[in-house]
């Protein structure tokens, strides 16, 4: 089976690393794959199968004001991108459907039998209009829709284009009910995976915590406002004025309000109980050896931080969002925190005072979930009857 995938680029981050993990787990004595990157090259990059062929067109450069543009790419030599930025003004003047005219761009000039959009936007664009293929699916990892109602309505028209939807949790698909019109039996739910056996070899056995006497929580996200970072300063402080001060917390990742968290930290001298790490290609030794979990985030679509702290059996504290309510079970294989900081705060401390037999109790129902449920094996053979529906 001849398959194209298309995403921007293969940075860190929750959809790329779902997108990694599934090109791990093809069959390539079945499937021919193709992987079209439009924004570049990324951390995960190197880690691709060699079967995969990889096609890189950085369209960036075709974006932004016409005249600007079209002589700043005529100056160096990328002709391609002028070409691009003319096919984008015509877009603009009869509509997505002069997309055709990029095939040559991208020199994907074979029919597929599936071709995938592993993000909406210009990725699905791309695969409806630009791309020959006997089906086309779109997956969604996004914990919030937030487009205005012009945005909605090009959803909408685009994904008349697409076979099926793919919501990574039951959560996520009733949202995509609610707002775009797209037919809700399209919309199917296939969860990202979790391959226990690959993040316990990647952990590895040496902690990269210093041998300090103290709790070591950890959250790994993108630093951008819907995480709410900034409640893991208000429950610091919280624990602080409780007595309780003998932890660090570190915080791995990176993202558009970095710089402002960081100055957070500082104004409350907290700099020697938080730590920001920025990203790190391989967090697995972070989660094995850390003594708490803690997602603080409002918006995930599944939350495979969530997922594989649980896999490395860390005891999880869960901000509650769509996409972690179809697996996170309150005192059973988490602590589940409402969307305030006080209970965040309460959440952890709940935690950090458990006693052992409570916290083992917790690790292993989470363990056994995402070993009964996330498999490779389980969500490959689902995400394959889907590309070979007739």
């Amino acid at each position: 089976m001849r398959l194209l995938f298309v995403n921007g680029h293969m940075r860190i981050g929750g959809g790329e690393k779902s997108l990694l993990d599934l090109l791990t787990h093809l069959d390539y004595n079945k499937h021919q794959v193709d992987l079209l990157l439009t924004e570049g090259r990324g951390e995960y990059f190197d880690m691709l199968p060699p079967q995969v062929n990889v096609r890189v067109i950085e369209t960036g450069r075709a974006y932004g004001s016409f005249g600007k543009t079209v002589l700043t790419n005529l100056g160096s030599g990328q002709l391609w991108a002028v070409y691009y930025r003319l096919i984008l003004l015509l877009c603009h003047c009869f509509g997505k459907s002069a997309l055709c005219l990029l095939r040559p761009v991208f020199g994907l000039k074979k029919r597929y039998d599936c071709a995938i959009a592993y993000r909406p936007g210009p990725c699905a664009d791309i695969v409806a209009h630009t791309i020959r293929s006997r089906r086309r699916i779109c997956w969604w990892h996004n914990g919030k829709v937030d487009y205005n109602p012009e945005g909605i309505r090009q959803v909408d028209e685009t994904w008349r284009h697409f076979d099926h939807v793919v919501a990574v949790s039951h959560g996520c698909r009733q949202m995509l009910a609610e707002h775009f019109s797209y037919p809700t039996e399209k919309i199917v739910v296939i969860p990202n995976m979790i391959d226990t056996e690959r993040i316990k070899q990647l952990a590895g056995d040496r902690s990269p915590y210093p041998d300090d006497g103290k709790v070591h929580i950890l959250t790994v996200c993108r630093i951008s406002p819907e995480k709410h970072l900034e409640n893991a300063i208000l429950t610091t402080q919280s624990l602080i004025r409780d007595g309780i001060k003998n932890f660090t917390w570190y915080i791995i990742g990176d993202g558009p309000t970095k710089a402002s968290l960081e100055h957070l930290i500082e104004e409350n001298k907290l700099s020697k109980y938080i730590l920001l790490k920025g990203s790190i290609a391989n967090p697995y030794p972070y989660y094995l050896f850390a003594d708490i979990y803690v997602n603080t985030s409002y918006q995930e679509s599944q939350s495979l931080s969530v997922l594989e702290a649980m896999a490395l059996n860390t005891p999880c504290v869960v901000t509650e969002t769509i996409g972690t309510q179809g697996y996170c079970i309150n005192n059973v294989n988490c602590i589940i925190a409402q969307q305030k900081p006080e209970d965040l705060f309460q959440s952890v401390k709940t935690l950090l005072t458990s006693d052992s037999v409570h916290t083992q109790k917790l690790t292993e129902n989470a363990y056994d979930m995402v070993k009964e449920s996330f498999t490779p094996k389980l969500i490959t053979q689902n995400i394959i009857q889907l590309l070979c529906l007739d």
